[in-house]
Protein backbone atom coordinates (compact mmCIF):
# COMPACT_ATOMS: atom_id res chain seq x y z
CA UNK A 1 0.00 0.00 0.00
CA UNK A 2 1.54 3.13 -0.85
CA UNK A 3 2.19 6.04 1.94
CA UNK A 4 0.25 9.00 1.71
CA UNK A 5 1.86 11.66 0.60
CA UNK A 6 3.62 14.93 3.33
CA UNK A 7 1.27 17.56 3.32
CA UNK A 8 4.43 19.53 1.77
CA UNK A 9 4.46 17.31 -1.06
CA UNK A 10 0.78 18.00 -1.35
CA UNK A 11 0.80 21.68 -1.11
CA UNK A 12 3.66 21.93 -3.76
CA UNK A 13 1.38 19.70 -6.39
CA UNK A 14 -1.13 21.79 -5.90
CA UNK A 15 0.84 25.10 -5.91
CA UNK A 16 2.00 23.82 -9.18
CA UNK A 17 -0.59 22.85 -10.69
CA UNK A 18 -2.70 26.21 -9.78
CA UNK A 19 0.11 28.17 -11.63
CA UNK A 20 -0.18 26.16 -14.11
CA UNK A 21 -3.49 26.61 -14.83
CA UNK A 22 -3.52 30.05 -14.11
CA UNK A 23 -0.78 30.19 -16.66
CA UNK A 24 -3.25 28.37 -19.64
CA UNK A 25 -5.66 30.85 -18.89
CA UNK A 26 -3.70 33.83 -19.60
CA UNK A 27 -2.59 32.27 -22.81
CA UNK A 28 -5.61 30.84 -23.98
CA UNK A 29 -6.45 32.71 -27.91
CA UNK A 30 -9.98 33.34 -26.69
CA UNK A 31 -8.42 35.03 -23.23
CA UNK A 32 -5.89 36.64 -24.44
CA UNK A 33 -7.19 40.52 -25.41
CA UNK A 34 -8.83 39.93 -22.05
CA UNK A 35 -5.28 39.63 -20.37
CA UNK A 36 -3.55 42.26 -22.03
CA UNK A 37 -6.52 44.67 -21.27
CA UNK A 38 -6.68 43.22 -17.61
CA UNK A 39 -2.98 44.10 -17.25
CA UNK A 40 -2.79 47.43 -18.27
CA UNK A 41 -5.36 48.31 -16.07
CA UNK A 42 -3.84 46.68 -13.38
CA UNK A 43 -0.70 48.73 -14.03
CA UNK A 44 -2.55 52.02 -14.06
CA UNK A 45 -3.95 51.39 -10.86
CA UNK A 46 -1.05 50.39 -9.14
CA UNK A 47 1.05 53.39 -10.55
CA UNK A 48 -1.77 55.25 -9.38
CA UNK A 49 -2.05 53.69 -5.32
CA UNK A 50 1.87 53.85 -5.21
CA UNK A 51 1.77 57.63 -6.42
CA UNK A 52 -1.36 58.60 -4.06
CA UNK A 53 0.86 57.13 -1.22
CA UNK A 54 4.26 58.82 -1.58
CA UNK A 55 2.52 62.25 -1.91
CA UNK A 56 -0.60 61.41 0.47
CA UNK A 57 0.60 64.87 2.30
CA UNK A 58 0.06 66.73 -0.93
CA UNK A 59 -3.52 65.45 -1.44
CA UNK A 60 -4.45 65.94 1.81
CA UNK A 61 -4.25 69.33 2.23
CA UNK A 62 -6.31 69.37 -0.72
CA UNK A 63 -8.66 67.01 0.87
CA UNK A 64 -8.93 68.17 4.35
CA UNK A 65 -6.78 71.50 4.78
CA UNK A 66 -4.99 71.40 8.20
CA UNK A 67 -5.71 68.19 9.33
CA UNK A 68 -2.10 65.95 9.59
CA UNK A 69 -1.93 63.71 6.69
CA UNK A 70 -1.47 60.77 9.33
CA UNK A 71 -3.96 61.08 11.53
CA UNK A 72 -6.53 61.72 8.43
CA UNK A 73 -5.20 58.14 7.30
CA UNK A 74 -5.96 56.55 10.38
CA UNK A 75 -8.82 57.94 10.93
CA UNK A 76 -10.23 56.18 7.35
CA UNK A 77 -8.47 53.55 7.55
CA UNK A 78 -10.70 51.25 9.19
CA UNK A 79 -14.20 52.66 6.74
CA UNK A 80 -12.25 52.36 4.11
CA UNK A 81 -11.68 48.74 4.75
CA UNK A 82 -14.93 47.90 5.59
CA UNK A 83 -15.88 49.36 2.00
CA UNK A 84 -13.39 47.27 0.03
CA UNK A 85 -14.90 44.44 1.71
CA UNK A 86 -18.19 45.45 -0.03
CA UNK A 87 -16.30 45.07 -3.11
CA UNK A 88 -14.56 41.62 -2.28
CA UNK A 89 -17.72 40.25 -1.34
CA UNK A 90 -19.57 41.01 -4.67
CA UNK A 91 -16.65 39.79 -6.88
CA UNK A 92 -13.89 37.70 -4.91
CA UNK A 93 -15.01 34.27 -5.22
CA UNK A 94 -14.77 31.19 -2.89
CA UNK A 95 -12.18 28.42 -3.54
CA UNK A 96 -14.93 25.67 -3.44
CA UNK A 97 -15.04 25.79 -7.33
CA UNK A 98 -11.28 25.30 -7.40
CA UNK A 99 -11.03 22.24 -5.30
CA UNK A 100 -14.15 20.16 -6.15
CA UNK A 101 -12.14 18.69 -9.04
CA UNK A 102 -9.52 17.14 -6.24
CA UNK A 103 -12.40 15.50 -4.12
CA UNK A 104 -11.85 12.06 -5.56
CA UNK A 105 -8.35 12.48 -4.77
CA UNK A 106 -6.80 10.33 -1.77
CA UNK A 107 -5.90 13.78 -0.24
CA UNK A 108 -7.39 14.75 3.16
CA UNK A 109 -10.13 17.32 2.59
CA UNK A 110 -8.73 19.49 5.61
CA UNK A 111 -5.15 19.64 3.39
CA UNK A 112 -7.62 21.08 0.81
CA UNK A 113 -9.42 23.05 2.18
CA UNK A 114 -6.39 24.97 4.17
CA UNK A 115 -4.33 25.33 0.69
CA UNK A 116 -7.08 26.56 -1.01
CA UNK A 117 -8.51 29.02 1.73
CA UNK A 118 -4.79 30.07 1.94
CA UNK A 119 -3.99 30.66 -1.83
CA UNK A 120 -7.02 33.02 -2.03
CA UNK A 121 -4.72 35.07 0.30
CA UNK A 122 -3.08 36.11 -3.28
CA UNK A 123 -5.44 37.85 -4.96
CA UNK A 124 -6.07 41.56 -6.34
CA UNK A 125 -8.59 42.40 -3.55
CA UNK A 126 -5.37 41.91 -0.77
CA UNK A 127 -2.27 43.36 -3.63
CA UNK A 128 -4.22 46.23 -4.13
CA UNK A 129 -4.22 48.30 -1.04
CA UNK A 130 -0.85 47.06 0.14
CA UNK A 131 0.32 49.12 -2.97
CA UNK A 132 -1.21 52.31 -1.01
CA UNK A 133 -0.40 50.68 2.92
CA UNK A 134 3.27 50.33 2.37
CA UNK A 135 4.68 53.02 0.33
CA UNK A 136 2.63 55.75 2.46
CA UNK A 137 3.98 54.14 5.76
CA UNK A 138 7.85 53.51 4.61
CA UNK A 139 7.91 57.58 3.27
CA UNK A 140 5.28 59.37 5.66
CA UNK A 141 5.72 56.91 8.76
CA UNK A 142 9.14 56.40 9.07
CA UNK A 143 10.60 59.48 8.98
CA UNK A 144 7.93 60.99 11.38
CA UNK A 145 8.21 57.91 14.01
CA UNK A 146 10.57 54.83 13.02
CA UNK A 147 10.71 52.00 11.03
CA UNK A 148 9.67 49.54 13.73
CA UNK A 149 6.23 51.76 13.94
CA UNK A 150 5.80 52.28 10.19
CA UNK A 151 6.62 48.11 9.68
CA UNK A 152 3.95 47.31 12.91
CA UNK A 153 1.05 49.83 11.04
CA UNK A 154 1.81 47.83 7.95
CA UNK A 155 1.69 44.54 9.55
CA UNK A 156 -1.83 46.00 11.32
CA UNK A 157 -3.35 47.15 8.14
CA UNK A 158 -1.88 43.69 6.64
CA UNK A 159 -3.82 41.58 9.06
CA UNK A 160 -7.18 43.40 9.01
CA UNK A 161 -7.11 42.38 5.20
CA UNK A 162 -6.40 39.01 5.51
CA UNK A 163 -8.93 39.01 8.50
CA UNK A 164 -11.58 40.51 5.69
CA UNK A 165 -10.14 38.10 2.97
CA UNK A 166 -11.17 35.02 5.50
CA UNK A 167 -14.35 37.30 6.50
CA UNK A 168 -15.36 36.91 2.98
CA UNK A 169 -15.03 33.29 2.37
CA UNK A 170 -17.28 32.35 5.50
CA UNK A 171 -19.71 34.47 4.33
CA UNK A 172 -20.39 33.85 1.56
CA UNK A 173 -20.14 29.96 2.35
CA UNK A 174 -22.95 30.97 5.05
CA UNK A 175 -24.77 32.60 1.88
CA UNK A 176 -25.27 30.21 -0.06
CA UNK A 177 -26.33 27.30 3.27
CA UNK A 178 -27.52 29.65 5.77
CA UNK A 179 -29.26 32.57 4.02
CA UNK A 180 -31.46 33.64 7.24
CA UNK A 181 -28.28 34.04 9.34
CA UNK A 182 -26.14 35.55 6.72
CA UNK A 183 -29.15 38.34 6.25
CA UNK A 184 -29.21 38.88 9.80
CA UNK A 185 -25.60 39.62 10.38
CA UNK A 186 -26.02 41.86 7.11
CA UNK A 187 -29.14 43.61 8.59
CA UNK A 188 -27.37 44.07 11.92
CA UNK A 189 -23.99 45.67 10.45
CA UNK A 190 -26.17 47.61 8.63
CA UNK A 191 -28.31 49.42 11.29
CA UNK A 192 -25.02 50.11 13.24
CA UNK A 193 -23.62 52.25 10.43
CA UNK A 194 -27.07 53.85 9.57
CA UNK A 195 -27.38 54.46 13.37
CA UNK A 196 -23.38 55.66 13.64
CA UNK A 197 -24.11 57.73 10.94
CA UNK A 198 -27.51 59.30 11.41
CA UNK A 199 -26.59 60.10 15.34
CA UNK A 200 -23.25 61.85 13.90
CA UNK A 201 -21.10 59.70 16.67
CA UNK A 202 -18.85 58.28 14.23
CA UNK A 203 -17.55 55.77 16.31
CA UNK A 204 -16.08 53.34 13.61
CA UNK A 205 -13.64 56.44 12.33
CA UNK A 206 -12.68 56.75 16.25
CA UNK A 207 -11.59 53.27 16.77
CA UNK A 208 -10.07 52.99 13.44
CA UNK A 209 -8.09 56.39 14.57
CA UNK A 210 -7.47 54.60 18.13
CA UNK A 211 -6.51 50.86 16.76
CA UNK A 212 -3.57 52.40 14.05
CA UNK A 213 -2.56 55.10 16.43
CA UNK A 214 -1.95 52.26 18.91
CA UNK A 215 0.31 50.27 16.24
CA UNK A 216 2.54 53.41 15.72
CA UNK A 217 3.08 53.20 19.05
CA UNK A 218 4.20 49.66 19.12
CA UNK A 219 1.40 48.01 21.58
CA UNK A 220 1.81 44.70 21.89
CA UNK A 221 -1.54 43.73 23.09
CA UNK A 222 -3.12 45.27 19.87
CA UNK A 223 -0.56 43.48 17.60
CA UNK A 224 -1.74 40.12 19.51
CA UNK A 225 -5.84 41.03 19.31
CA UNK A 226 -5.03 41.89 15.64
CA UNK A 227 -3.42 38.17 15.14
CA UNK A 228 -6.13 36.60 17.08
CA UNK A 229 -8.56 38.44 14.98
CA UNK A 230 -7.16 36.76 11.94
CA UNK A 231 -6.74 33.40 12.89
CA UNK A 232 -10.10 33.36 13.88
CA UNK A 233 -11.43 34.41 10.65
CA UNK A 234 -9.15 31.91 9.12
CA UNK A 235 -10.47 28.93 11.53
CA UNK A 236 -14.34 30.13 10.90
CA UNK A 237 -13.50 30.28 7.05
CA UNK A 238 -12.11 26.88 7.38
CA UNK A 239 -14.62 25.19 8.89
CA UNK A 240 -17.43 26.81 6.80
CA UNK A 241 -15.66 25.57 3.46
CA UNK A 242 -15.11 22.14 5.17
CA UNK A 243 -18.99 22.08 6.13
CA UNK A 244 -19.86 23.06 2.87
CA UNK A 245 -17.83 20.08 0.73
CA UNK A 246 -18.56 17.07 3.30
CA UNK A 247 -22.28 17.75 3.30
CA UNK A 248 -23.08 18.64 -0.25
CA UNK A 249 -26.48 20.08 -0.66
CA UNK A 250 -29.10 18.71 -3.09
CA UNK A 251 -31.58 20.96 -2.21
CA UNK A 252 -31.47 23.17 -5.53
CA UNK A 253 -31.62 20.08 -7.44
CA UNK A 254 -34.25 19.67 -9.40
CA UNK A 255 -36.82 16.93 -8.37
CA UNK A 256 -38.17 14.14 -10.27
CA UNK A 257 -41.19 13.86 -10.94
CA UNK A 258 -43.23 11.51 -12.94
CA UNK A 259 -45.29 12.18 -16.27
CA UNK A 260 -44.12 14.05 -19.84
CA UNK A 261 -43.67 17.12 -21.48
CA UNK A 262 -46.38 20.01 -21.37
CA UNK A 263 -48.50 18.49 -23.93
CA UNK A 264 -47.95 21.39 -26.13
CA UNK A 265 -44.33 20.60 -26.54
CA UNK A 266 -44.97 17.15 -27.51
CA UNK A 267 -46.71 18.69 -30.57
CA UNK A 268 -43.17 21.04 -31.27
CA UNK A 269 -40.15 20.69 -33.27
CA UNK A 270 -36.93 19.86 -31.68
CA UNK A 271 -36.22 23.52 -31.27
CA UNK A 272 -39.38 23.55 -29.33
CA UNK A 273 -38.27 20.81 -27.40
CA UNK A 274 -34.87 22.47 -26.45
CA UNK A 275 -36.99 25.86 -25.96
CA UNK A 276 -38.96 24.09 -23.00
CA UNK A 277 -36.27 22.19 -21.63
CA UNK A 278 -34.37 25.81 -21.30
CA UNK A 279 -37.94 27.34 -19.74
CA UNK A 280 -37.98 23.94 -17.21
CA UNK A 281 -34.28 23.99 -16.52
CA UNK A 282 -34.75 28.23 -15.75
CA UNK A 283 -38.09 27.79 -13.36
CA UNK A 284 -36.73 24.02 -11.39
CA UNK A 285 -33.07 25.60 -10.64
CA UNK A 286 -31.94 28.38 -8.03
CA UNK A 287 -29.67 30.05 -9.80
CA UNK A 288 -30.86 30.86 -13.26
CA UNK A 289 -34.56 30.86 -11.34
CA UNK A 290 -32.60 33.70 -9.46
CA UNK A 291 -31.24 35.38 -12.53
CA UNK A 292 -34.94 35.29 -14.19
CA UNK A 293 -36.36 37.31 -11.27
CA UNK A 294 -33.09 39.97 -11.17
CA UNK A 295 -34.39 40.90 -14.83
CA UNK A 296 -37.82 41.08 -13.55
CA UNK A 297 -36.31 43.72 -10.84
CA UNK A 298 -34.54 45.70 -13.08
CA UNK A 299 -37.72 45.53 -15.81
CA UNK A 300 -39.48 46.91 -13.03
CA UNK A 301 -38.33 48.42 -9.53
CA UNK A 302 -35.01 49.18 -10.90
CA UNK A 303 -36.97 51.08 -13.80
CA UNK A 304 -38.57 53.32 -11.65
CA UNK A 305 -35.71 54.80 -10.08
CA UNK A 306 -34.50 55.29 -13.86
CA UNK A 307 -37.48 56.87 -15.12
CA UNK A 308 -38.08 59.30 -11.69
CA UNK A 309 -33.92 59.97 -11.98
CA UNK A 310 -33.21 64.10 -13.16
CA UNK A 311 -32.30 64.37 -16.51
CA UNK A 312 -28.10 63.99 -15.86
CA UNK A 313 -26.42 64.43 -18.62
CA UNK A 314 -29.46 65.56 -20.68
CA UNK A 315 -30.96 62.19 -20.30
CA UNK A 316 -29.03 60.42 -22.75
CA UNK A 317 -26.96 57.76 -20.50
CA UNK A 318 -30.25 57.22 -18.65
CA UNK A 319 -32.41 56.45 -21.96
CA UNK A 320 -29.87 53.85 -22.79
CA UNK A 321 -30.12 52.21 -19.87
CA UNK A 322 -33.35 52.22 -19.49
CA UNK A 323 -33.95 51.45 -23.05
CA UNK A 324 -31.59 48.19 -22.33
CA UNK A 325 -32.94 46.67 -19.17
CA UNK A 326 -36.56 47.47 -19.71
CA UNK A 327 -37.21 44.94 -22.54
CA UNK A 328 -32.97 43.45 -22.81
CA UNK A 329 -32.59 42.66 -18.75
CA UNK A 330 -33.04 38.69 -19.17
CA UNK A 331 -30.98 38.86 -21.95
CA UNK A 332 -27.84 40.93 -20.54
CA UNK A 333 -28.13 38.57 -17.29
CA UNK A 334 -29.34 35.22 -18.44
CA UNK A 335 -28.20 35.49 -22.00
CA UNK A 336 -24.23 35.71 -21.19
CA UNK A 337 -23.76 31.66 -19.73
CA UNK A 338 -26.64 30.64 -22.36
CA UNK A 339 -24.42 27.58 -22.91
CA UNK A 340 -23.08 27.59 -19.39
CA UNK A 341 -26.29 26.47 -17.76
CA UNK A 342 -25.95 23.61 -20.10
CA UNK A 343 -22.51 22.45 -18.65
CA UNK A 344 -23.51 19.43 -16.56
CA UNK A 345 -24.76 17.77 -19.18
CA UNK A 346 -23.49 19.65 -22.05
CA UNK A 347 -21.56 16.26 -23.16
CA UNK A 348 -24.77 14.52 -23.66
CA UNK A 349 -26.06 16.76 -25.64
CA UNK A 350 -23.62 17.41 -27.98
CA UNK A 351 -23.40 13.73 -28.19
CA UNK A 352 -26.89 13.39 -29.54
CA UNK A 353 -28.05 13.90 -33.25
CA UNK A 354 -29.31 17.51 -32.81
CA UNK A 355 -27.78 20.01 -35.17
CA UNK A 356 -25.94 22.99 -33.82
CA UNK A 357 -27.82 25.39 -36.19
CA UNK A 358 -31.39 24.02 -34.33
CA UNK A 359 -29.44 24.35 -30.89
CA UNK A 360 -28.57 27.77 -31.64
CA UNK A 361 -32.19 28.74 -32.64
CA UNK A 362 -33.85 27.56 -29.96
CA UNK A 363 -31.33 29.83 -27.53
CA UNK A 364 -32.29 32.93 -29.78
CA UNK A 365 -36.07 32.22 -29.48
CA UNK A 366 -35.65 32.66 -25.72
CA UNK A 367 -33.71 35.41 -25.57
CA UNK A 368 -35.80 37.30 -27.96
CA UNK A 369 -39.41 36.13 -26.78
CA UNK A 370 -37.63 37.21 -23.10
CA UNK A 371 -37.61 41.31 -24.65
CA UNK A 372 -41.10 40.80 -25.93
CA UNK A 373 -42.14 39.36 -22.27
CA UNK A 374 -40.51 42.65 -20.55
CA UNK A 375 -41.58 45.01 -22.81
CA UNK A 376 -45.47 44.48 -21.69
CA UNK A 377 -44.23 44.09 -17.98
CA UNK A 378 -42.38 47.38 -18.11
CA UNK A 379 -44.84 49.10 -20.72
CA UNK A 380 -47.67 50.23 -17.95
CA UNK A 381 -44.39 52.31 -16.26
CA UNK A 382 -43.67 53.98 -19.21
CA UNK A 383 -47.29 54.98 -19.72
CA UNK A 384 -47.84 55.99 -16.05
CA UNK A 385 -44.41 57.86 -15.09
CA UNK A 386 -43.56 59.01 -19.09
CA UNK A 387 -45.60 58.49 -21.55
CA UNK A 388 -42.80 61.14 -23.67
CA UNK A 389 -40.75 57.72 -23.71
CA UNK A 390 -43.20 54.84 -24.82
CA UNK A 391 -41.15 55.39 -28.45
CA UNK A 392 -38.17 54.96 -27.10
CA UNK A 393 -39.64 51.23 -24.92
CA UNK A 394 -40.96 50.44 -28.31
CA UNK A 395 -37.54 51.36 -30.15
CA UNK A 396 -35.35 49.21 -28.23
CA UNK A 397 -37.80 46.21 -27.77
CA UNK A 398 -36.23 45.63 -31.97
CA UNK A 399 -33.12 46.15 -31.11
CA UNK A 400 -32.58 44.26 -28.10
CA UNK A 401 -34.53 41.89 -29.99
CA UNK A 402 -32.50 42.32 -33.39
CA UNK A 403 -29.46 43.16 -32.12
CA UNK A 404 -28.48 42.78 -28.09
CA UNK A 405 -29.57 39.49 -28.24
CA UNK A 406 -27.60 38.42 -31.28
CA UNK A 407 -24.41 40.46 -29.47
CA UNK A 408 -24.69 38.36 -26.22
CA UNK A 409 -25.07 35.24 -28.04
CA UNK A 410 -21.94 35.97 -29.57
CA UNK A 411 -20.58 35.70 -26.00
CA UNK A 412 -22.54 32.65 -24.88
CA UNK A 413 -20.68 30.91 -27.60
CA UNK A 414 -17.48 31.63 -25.84
CA UNK A 415 -18.97 29.84 -22.39
CA UNK A 416 -16.27 28.20 -20.90
CA UNK A 417 -16.40 27.75 -17.35
CA UNK A 418 -18.56 25.50 -15.38
CA UNK A 419 -21.94 26.45 -13.59
CA UNK A 420 -23.45 24.03 -11.25
CA UNK A 421 -27.23 24.17 -11.16
CA UNK A 422 -27.49 21.60 -8.15
CA UNK A 423 -25.24 23.15 -5.58
CA UNK A 424 -24.56 26.65 -6.55
CA UNK A 425 -27.11 29.79 -6.70
CA UNK A 426 -28.54 32.66 -4.66
CA UNK A 427 -26.85 36.50 -4.75
CA UNK A 428 -23.63 37.81 -5.47
CA UNK A 429 -22.90 34.22 -7.39
CA UNK A 430 -20.32 35.16 -10.30
CA UNK A 431 -19.69 31.26 -10.93
CA UNK A 432 -18.73 30.98 -15.03
CA UNK A 433 -18.17 34.33 -15.15
CA UNK A 434 -14.70 36.12 -16.37
CA UNK A 435 -13.56 39.55 -17.18
CA UNK A 436 -14.41 38.84 -20.86
CA UNK A 437 -18.37 39.05 -19.25
CA UNK A 438 -17.59 42.38 -17.69
CA UNK A 439 -15.81 44.24 -20.57
CA UNK A 440 -18.82 42.81 -23.05
CA UNK A 441 -21.06 45.52 -21.65
CA UNK A 442 -19.24 47.85 -23.44
CA UNK A 443 -19.69 46.43 -27.25
CA UNK A 444 -23.61 46.05 -26.32
CA UNK A 445 -24.32 49.48 -24.44
CA UNK A 446 -22.14 51.48 -26.16
CA UNK A 447 -23.57 51.88 -29.50
CA UNK A 448 -27.43 52.88 -28.87
CA UNK A 449 -25.89 55.19 -26.38
CA UNK A 450 -23.60 57.10 -28.63
CA UNK A 451 -26.09 56.98 -31.31
CA UNK A 452 -28.73 58.53 -28.86
CA UNK A 453 -25.79 61.29 -27.83
CA UNK A 454 -25.09 62.25 -31.34
CA UNK A 455 -29.12 62.47 -32.44
CA UNK A 456 -29.62 64.43 -29.18
CA UNK A 457 -31.44 67.33 -30.74
CA UNK A 458 -33.52 64.55 -32.89
CA UNK A 459 -34.76 62.11 -30.45
CA UNK A 460 -37.24 60.75 -32.98
CA UNK A 461 -34.55 60.17 -35.69
CA UNK A 462 -32.71 58.30 -32.97
CA UNK A 463 -35.78 55.89 -31.60
CA UNK A 464 -36.27 55.13 -35.53
CA UNK A 465 -32.87 54.72 -35.76
CA UNK A 466 -32.91 52.19 -33.43
CA UNK A 467 -35.93 50.43 -34.56
CA UNK A 468 -34.81 50.96 -37.89
CA UNK A 469 -31.62 48.90 -37.01
CA UNK A 470 -33.46 46.20 -34.67
CA UNK A 471 -35.48 45.27 -37.61
CA UNK A 472 -32.63 44.80 -39.75
CA UNK A 473 -31.62 42.18 -37.21
CA UNK A 474 -34.68 40.38 -36.65
CA UNK A 475 -34.83 40.41 -40.53
CA UNK A 476 -31.37 38.41 -40.56
CA UNK A 477 -32.18 36.41 -37.80
CA UNK A 478 -31.37 33.30 -39.61
CA UNK A 479 -27.83 34.48 -40.81
CA UNK A 480 -26.96 35.35 -37.13
CA UNK A 481 -28.27 31.68 -35.84
CA UNK A 482 -25.86 30.25 -38.93
CA UNK A 483 -23.07 32.21 -37.58
CA UNK A 484 -23.92 31.21 -34.02
CA UNK A 485 -24.02 27.92 -35.10
CA UNK A 486 -21.03 27.70 -37.15
CA UNK A 487 -18.55 29.17 -33.71
CA UNK A 488 -20.72 26.75 -31.60
CA UNK A 489 -19.37 23.76 -34.36
CA UNK A 490 -15.85 25.37 -33.93
CA UNK A 491 -15.54 25.34 -29.90
CA UNK A 492 -18.07 23.03 -28.70
CA UNK A 493 -15.59 20.26 -27.73
CA UNK A 494 -13.38 23.51 -26.37
CA UNK A 495 -16.86 24.03 -24.34
CA UNK A 496 -16.78 20.27 -23.20
CA UNK A 497 -13.07 20.61 -22.08
CA UNK A 498 -13.65 23.77 -20.05
CA UNK A 499 -16.59 22.28 -18.24
CA UNK A 500 -14.78 19.29 -17.53
CA UNK A 501 -12.29 20.86 -16.10
CA UNK A 502 -13.81 22.47 -13.08
CA UNK A 503 -16.77 19.07 -12.97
Amino acid sequence: MPRPLKASAVFGLLMRQQVRRLSRAARSPGQRLVTVIMGLFAVYMGFTLVVSALYFPVFARQMAAGVDPVELVNRHALPVLFGLFAMRFLFQKTPKVQLQPYLHLPIPRTQLVTFFAAASVVSAHNLFPLLFVVPFALAQLAPEFSQRAAWSWILGAFALLLASNFANLYLRTLLHRRERVFLSILGGFALVGLADEYTGAHLLRAVSSGLFTSLLRGDPVTLLAFGVFVASTAVLAGAALLESIRTQSTENAPPRRAGRLHELAERWDVSGHLVWLELRLMWRNRRPRHYLLVSMLFSTVYLVFLLASPRAFGGFVFAAMMGLFASGGFVLNYGQLMFGWDSGYWDGLIGRNIRTRVMARSKVIVLQASCLVLFFVSLPLFLWLRPELVPLHVAFLFYNAGVTSQIVMELAVRNRDRVDLARTGGFFNYEGFSARHWLWFIPTALPPTLLIVALRDRPDLAWSALAIAGLAGLAVTEAWVQRHATLLDRSKYRMAAGFRRDA
